[in-house]
């Protein structure tokens, strides 16, 4: 079970919010992309390599909740994909190459706090009434 205390969430909601920003307006150029007449097979590409990105990050800031014990890993990798999202989507309007951005460096620079859990807590309190 996933407890809030121990997970990174306000890193994991900003990154997914700016994923979700580039994900829609690559979504958004797609459509229109294809539904011109004059389009090239570059223009296609970057659109929809910008949507995958803003998909990707949505993917991995997810994943920094879930598995916040590689908060490194799902950070940079964020990270990574919101300066790539400049290709496709210009960023998501510079609004959601900052919110990921911000969100994987603040994931990044998360620290797990320290201090007894009720698990452990529970735990030393049964080790306890053993030694007797």
């Amino acid at each position: 079970m996933v407890r809030l205390r121990d997970t990174p969430i306000d890193s994991s909601i900003v990154a997914a919010i700016g994923g979700i920003i580039i994900a829609v307006i690559g979504a958004y150029g797609l459509s229109l992309t294809l539904g011109t007449a004059d389009r090239s097979i570059m223009d296609l590409l970057e659109v929809t390599l910008g949507t995958l990105f803003g998909l990707i990050i949505i993917a991995a800031s997810i994943m920094l909740f879930l598995d916040s014990d590689r908060h490194v890993l799902w950070s940079v990798i964020i990270i990574i994909f919101s300066i790539a999202s400049w290709y496709g989507t210009s960023g998501g309007f510079i609004a959601g190459f900052s919110m990921g951005f911000i969100g994987g460096m603040m994931g990044y620079s998360w620290k797990k706090p320290k201090g007894k859990t009720p698990e452990s807590a529970n735990r030393n309190a049964d080790n306890s009434g053993e030694s007797s």
